[in-house]
């Protein structure tokens, strides 16, 4: 895991913790913040992620700027009064998938994620980029698995998946890189 957190690609003889990946555990943030835009740490983790990268001194005055409320809310009411356009661009980003998630498929809202932040490519030009891409892929595959099962939505979605966490089934994550590969 340190390994992976510096960037450098790792292979392990078992793949364990698929859902704690970074490109994995970004998508879930996203996930979580088009369900709900009021959840602030998946909120942050959105903003702080390569699509978007919101430095902190500007997020530290989003935070600080009027009085209480949630940071969504405080975030909407910077951008009325102040110049952002990167803020105003995951507005809109927003708006969109909060829009068209209630009647995608799970599978279908995932690749217009993909498409729309370039988060696939960026992954696989990431260090261990073949093993991050293949885990979107795996995450889709789950997408798709839900999707055959009585429930429905963004909303059931996520609960699926922490279940799944909770209960620690289904760790497996893509096998894309071996002992052979140029890797630790």
């Amino acid at each position: 895991r340190e390994l992976m957190r510096m960037d450098i690609p790792v292979y392990a003889d078992k793949s364990a913790g698929f859902y704690d990946t970074t490109e994995v555990g970004t998508i879930l943030a996203f996930f979580q913040v088009i369900d709900n835009p009021l959840q602030d740490i998946p909120m942050l983790a959105v903003l702080k992620s390569p699509v978007y990268s919101v430095e902190s001194s500007l997020l530290l005055d989003i935070r600080l700027y009027g009085r209480g409320g949630r940071f969504y809310e405080k975030l909407v009411d910077y951008c009325e009064k102040k110049d952002a356009p990167v803020l105003l661009r995951f507005i809109a980003d927003l708006e969109k998938w909060r829009g068209i998630a209630a009647f995608l498929p799970m599978e279908r809202l995932l690749w217009t994620i993909y498409g729309d932040t370039g988060y696939f490519d960026y992954a696989g030009a990431s260090p261990g980029g073949k093993v991050r891409q293949a885990n979107l892929r795996v995450l889709l595959e789950r997408a798709a698995e839900y999707e055959s099962t009585t429930f429905k939505g963004l909303f059931h979605f996520i609960k699926y998946i922490e279940k799944i966490k909770k209960n620690k089934t289904d760790e497996e994550g893509a096998a894309g890189l071996g002992e052979k590969d140029n890797l630790v």
